[in-house]
């Protein structure tokens, strides 16, 4: 086998539109994030009224929960899934590359572990631990992955209302808040009020001893929502769509992108208006019929509205203005996972005892906050790649992933 295929992909060899991609899913996934960062769901409703721009909080909350919430995650999944084919294409599938792409998610696991302790919002640990499960799957034909695809982005309807029948699966699923609840009683930890303030006085090494239990929530809302199967059927969707190289292909495809624009407005937009709707009346936790018809309506929602995305910014990146405009969202992305963990830094130092333990903000007042974030992220994204090849995480993930240090600095004429 060349030598050339053990590789990392080359500057030259990157396509731009993935990185807008990835730049315009981090800035959704930052704005969702913002709840858990700035602890506004620990609040009450006394609390709410008394913050900045809270007359338009509730407007804006929906709004999230109609247009962002799990649209930019599931972009980011389908990306995975692409990132899997293009890798996989280097050497039509030789053990060398799997046994190097097994490596390259190895430490991907471990920077998530690490960043978990930072925050327990992480899905960079969660997507390693799937990726391995995509390595089988490489030898389905196309058909299969998408019927496979649907089949898992569908499922968690019939979880759900097996979890309505039969006692036991809710209880397996509740297991990890009952020894999460167990370990925060034993640090005195009994209410999300009683939390919040104690995150607001935490020092570091105190504020990893929370985020050590708050593992147990977040993987238990994970298992309890079964997103696994959600974030693994875009996974399958990618490989398709990576498989296919469908981005090289998107002038002939013009049609096909307005069909999957038009098309995932109409299914998604109602669909995600109901979950709006839904959301707002509860009852998910307690297994009800609410719940039941808020994960129908979830499902049938995100991905349309997420396809809707993905090609509405591809046909955008058709127009020569458009795609300058496009194109400056690239640097962020192409350090997605350097900026991914930026927002945790930030979410750290402001809201926490480990930093500035700023007062919260609503909905409304985190969304400008996020632009004006992301704005700066680009700003410093586009200075950065003026001197360096990579992020300081992907230099380190790929130094690390090919046993030797990759080229950091920039030569001269190439600035």
């Amino acid at each position: 086998m060349s030598s050339n295929l053990l590789q990392p992909i080359q500057k030259d060899e990157r396509i731009q539109l993935l990185d807008i991609l990835r730049g315009f899913a981090i800035l959704g996934i930052f704005i969702m994030n913002l709840e858990g960062f700035t602890f506004y769901w620990a609040l009450d409703d006394t609390q709410k009224s008394q913050l900045f721009l809270h007359p338009y909080d509730h407007t804006t909350e929906f709004l999230h929960a109609m247009l962002i919430e799990g649209k930019f995650y599931s972009i980011f999944s389908m990306l995975f899934g692409i990132g899997f084919a293009i890798y996989l294409s280097k050497a039509d599938g030789n053990n060398n590359i799997l046994n190097l792409f097994r490596r390259r998610l190895a430490i991907l696991l471990l920077i998530g572990f690490c960043h978990l302790l930072l925050w327990t919002g992480d899905i960079v640990m969660f997507y390693a631990m799937l990726g391995f499960l995509l390595i089988p799957f490489r030898k389905f034909s196309n058909k299969t992955l998408l019927i496979i695809a649907g089949l898992c982005i569908l499922s968690p309807i019939g979880w759900y209302a097996l979890k309505m029948s039969n006692p036991r699966l809710f209880n397996l699923a509740q297991w990890p808040f009952k020894w999460g609840d167990y370990f925060s009683s034993k640090m005195g930890i009994k209410s999300d009020q009683e939390f919040y303030k104690a995150m607001r006085e935490v020092d570091f090494f105190q504020m990893l001893k929370y985020d050590l239990v708050g593992i147990f929530y977040r993987y238990g809302d994970l298992i309890f929502q079964s997103r696994a199967f959600k974030v693994f059927g875009m996974f399958l969707i990618g490989l398709v769509i990576g498989r296919t190289k469908f981005y090289n292909k998107l002038r002939e495809n013009r049609r096909l992108l307005w069909a999957i624009v038009i098309g995932g407005l109409l299914i998604g937009l109602p669909a995600n208006y109901i979950t709006a709707e839904l959301k707002e009346t509860g009852g998910y936790y307690r297994l009800t019929m609410n719940g039941l018809k808020q994960t129908v309506a979830y499902a049938f929602s995100v991905v349309p509205l997420a396809l809707a995305y993905s090609s509405l910014v591809a046909l955008l990146y058709l127009n020569d203005t458009m795609k300058k405009i496009l194109n400056l969202m690239a640097p962020v992305g192409k350090m997605a996972l350097s900026n991914y963990i930026m927002h945790t830094l930030i979410g750290i130092f402001a809201w926490t005892g480990v930093g500035f333990a700023f007062d919260p903000i609503g909905p409304t007042a985190w969304t400008i906050f996020a632009l004006i974030v992301f704005v700066v992220q680009i700003i410093l994204s586009t200075i950065w790649f003026r001197f360096f090849n990579y992020g300081p995480l992907e230099w380190l993930w790929r130094s690390a992933t090919y046993g030797k240090w990759q080229p950091f600095l920039r030569k001269k004429n190439d600035i």
